[in-house]
Parts: C-alpha cells; structure tokens; sequence
C-alpha cells in the first residue's frame, strides 16, 4: 500500500522503529479500496498510525449564525463585487488573478472571485495566489514545504528506510543550502519543488544520476539541484560569440546598403529623413523595405512544399515562463495560421540553403544567428492580429534579441491576406516573390523595441495564402536552441 512520507513520520520513525514497522503491519491489512484520499470522504494517517476521516461539523447553531452573516452581507458585497478596470476580465482570463493577485484580487473582485474576501481573508487569499504563482497554478505542489507529497508504494521496510533519509535530507539541503544563500537562489527558492509523488524513491535507486535531464528538474528537492532550475546557471551568454547589430547606426548602415543591391528590387516604403528627392512617396520613420524580386517561383514552390513535408499545425505565440525558466507556446483566437518549422532535411534542402544563401547577402549577418524558416499558410478567413516580433526576455540570453524580420511572400493570394503597418499606416501586398524587411529594434539602441514595427496579418479573404517567417538575432541562435538556451 502506498504510504506518505513527512518529516515528522521520520522524527516517529527514528524513536519508535519497532511501533512504526508494526503500524506498516496494521496498514498493510486495511483494503486496497480505500485512498490515503477518497473522493466522498477524505482520510489521513497521522503520525501515530491513526486514521481519521472527514470530520463532520454538526454546529447547527455556528451553521445558522453563518447563514444570518451572509444574509447581512448580501448588500454590501453586491457593492464591492465589481471591477474597477475594463480589462479585469481580459486579465483574469489570462492568469493575472495568480500572477499579480496584490492588485487584481482588489481591483477585479468579480472576475478573481474574491467578492466575499475582505482584511485578513483577502490577505491569506493574497499570499496563496503569491505562493500559487511560484509553481505556475499547479496546487498540488502546495501540498508539502518541498512540493508533493513523498510516497512509497512498496513493503521493504529497508527501502522505506531509504526513502525516509532522502526526505530528511531534503529538508537540510533547502535549510542550509537554498535559503541559507538567497543571492544564489533568489529567483528559484520559491520554484524549486518536487513535481511528483515518488521523487524520494527514485532517488533512492540512483534516478537523479541516470536520469538527469527529468530528474534535475523535476524533482529538483530531492536531487539537490535546485540551481539547475536558474536559467541563467543553465545557459549563461557567452560574451566572446560575435554580434550583429548591436551597435548605434549599424542598423541604419545596414538598410542604407540594402538599399544598393538593385538585383533584388529593393523599394523603400518608410525610412528614417528619406531624400528629398525620391522618385516615390516614402514615409518619413521606421525602416520598411520591400525587396520585389527577392526569390525566384521555383524557390517559393519548393518552400511551400517543404513545408507541407514537415507538416503544417496551427501556430502559436510566446506562452508564460515555465519554473525552469523557458516559456509554453501559446496557441490563441489572435493567431489563427498554421506553421511548420523548417529544420532538418528542410533546412538542409538545397534549394532551402539557396534561400539562406540570399538572405546572408541581403542582411550581411550569418544565417546561423537566423531562427529556422516558419512556413505558414493561411486560408480564408485567417489572419494574425496586430503584434511584434520582439521579444523581451531575449535580452539577457543567449541569442540576443530578434532584430529583424524577413518576411518571405511564396504565392499570389487572389484576394487579402496583406502585412499592415497600422502605426505607420502601411499595409504590403502579398506577390509571389517578394519579400519585405523591417526592424524589430531602434537604431540608437539595439536592445530596445521599436514599437512602430508593429503589424498583423490581414484576412485571406479569397483563395490561400503561403509565407515564411525569418527572424534575425544578434548571436548564434540555432547553437543556443540545440542547447535549449533561448
């Protein structure tokens, strides 16, 4: 029968060894039916082998006096129970009742569900919603200090032994190593948990050596490796690898000699002081360059059917920072395209590294700091709303920030499907061929988001419309996301 394993089952361990195998004895006889748990009646063992179960309130008096409070309170709820803020419920949906419950359980009690909570109430609510954060809305890691709880489904009291010691050492090691040095640890204390039931054990027949990569992070407490869980630890940036554009004006420099390479049609739509003497209309702001005569039809063809060879799924955003530091995808209504990644024998395609050839004598930058191609298709009635392609936490990674994009254009579309600039008052027509080029950062400081580049992908309205998506960083990306550093 399983059993669960705490500290203070260790502490009765320790001084009654001989009642504690004679408890494992009793425990063992009562039925497999019944659950440390049941779904009508919960049941625990407390530390010296009794069992109690549900305990039933029959303070009829408590219950009717509490009945009456309600009743009382009825009018004054109704009057706290609003949201102080048109986007309450846009941010509740989107997990920010957990994530920032300080202001929202206050400020969004009807959509945080906190209508009834006020002082010390609020407070408690407050402070679980914190710890709640901490491991990403899963609580069943709040059911112990150290995540879940530690169990042992076997009847060797030798082995129960053996788990019993890793649970006591895991309270030393998050005493005298975790939060004995919050500098270290400061951003994964709260985080580093045990994420399944049986870590102990596992750790007991050596899972923690032969089975790393799960075990390091999944059951960080009973490994030690709370340290593993810091990204930063994990994947620190490599000062030495060169960089692309990351300096003042070498974005602009770049565009400028962009401008020069007749062969592939560049057209200038926005620039920053374009001349006086421009032959078409150019918008005076953010670089927008389209290149008319960027890929040849058999390129695109080969694109789109590379693409259908890796297989198209609906694509997805950037989601929320996982305990480990990387981040969940993010499929949404505000993106409703399909994709496919062109690694592998896409990437190595022929006519594919063709492709990548154009676009190093396009940017000057190696493709190795380019994210794999992202092929999408549209069908009638997709689109992507209106974002940007930069994204913040890659500042202090290794790959750098996004700081381009080259967005490739594989068919004609017969009709929609356009890229709109709608800062800029912009919007590119898709042709077979073309391609179009913009920043993701400001010229002055490469680190920092150009919010006019913002654009969205318009509805295919008749017909189907393929793409593909380059983004440009200021490190070698493909090296950092063989490494999962990105």
């Amino acid at each position: 029968m399983m059993k669960v394993v705490t500290n203070e089952s260790i502490m009765k361990y320790r001084s009654f060894h001989c009642v504690f195998l004679l408890i494992i004895v009793l425990l063992q006889s009562v039925s497999a039916n019944v659950e440390l748990k049941q779904k009508e009646e919960e049941c625990y063992i407390t530390e010296d082998g009794t069992s109690i179960c549900g305990e039933e309130n029959n303070n009829d008096d408590e219950l009717v006096n509490d009945t009456m409070t309600t009743t009382n309170n009825t009018e004054e709820e109704s009057s706290n129970c609003k949201n102080e803020h048109k986007d309450c419920q846009m941010w509740s949906d989107s997990g920010e009742c957990t994530a920032n419950p300080t202001y929202m359980l206050r400020s969004c009690r009807l959509s945080c569900d906190t209508c009834d909570l006020d002082g010390a109430k609020m407070n408690d609510r407050i402070k679980y919603n914190e710890r709640l954060h901490h491991v990403n809305g899963d609580e069943t890691l709040l059911e112990d200090t150290h995540g879940k709880l530690q169990k042992y489904e076997g009847d060797d009291p030798t082995e129960l032994a053996a788990v019993q010691q890793v649970v006591a050492d895991m309270s030393d090691y998050m005493t005298t190593v975790v939060f004995a040095d919050t500098k270290k640890y400061k951003d994964v204390m709260h985080s580093c948990k045990n994420r399944h039931e049986l870590c102990a054990y596992w750790k007991t027949i050596g899972e923690c050596e032969s089975n790393t990569n799960f075990m390091q992070k999944q059951c960080a407490v009973a490994c030690h490796s709370c340290h593993v869980l810091d990204f930063k630890h994990r994947c620190p940036v490599d000062e030495t690898i060169p960089m692309a554009l990351t300096q003042p004006d070498d974005l602009d420099n770049m565009f400028q000699r962009v401008l020069t390479l007749e062969k592939y049609g560049p057209q200038p739509l926005s620039m920053p002081n374009p001349p006086s003497n421009a032959t078409t209309d150019i918008q005076d702001g953010a670089w927008l360059v389209v290149l008319n005569n960027f890929l040849t039809p058999e390129e695109c063809d080969r694109l789109i059917e590379l693409g259908g060879h890796q297989g198209y799924k609906q694509s997805a955003d950037v989601g929320q920072k996982k305990f480990d530091g990387t981040y969940d995808s993010n499929v949404n209504s505000g993106r409703t395209s399909n994709n496919a990644w062109c690694m592998g024998a896409c990437y190595n395609d022929e006519i594919s590294q063709r492709v990548h050839a154009k676009m190093e004598d396009v940017l000057g930058i190696p493709r190795a700091n380019y994210e794999y191609l992202q092929v999408l298709r549209y069908e009638v009635g997709q689109f992507y709303n209106t974002h940007h392609d930069y994204i913040g936490h890659h500042v202090d990674r290794q790959p750098g920030v996004r700081t381009l994009t080259l967005y490739l254009y594989l068919n004609d579309v017969e009709e929609g499907g356009g890229t709109e600039f709608p800062t800029m008052g912009l919007e590119v027509t898709p042709r077979k061929g073309k391609a179009v080029l913009w920043p993701s950062v400001l010229n002055q400081d490469p680190n920092a988001k150009d919010i006019r580049t913002e654009h969205g992908a318009l509805p295919v309205k008749k017909g189907i419309k393929y793409g593909a998506n380059a983004w440009i960083h200021q490190r070698d990306f493909k090296e950092a996301l063989d490494r999962k550093c990105v």
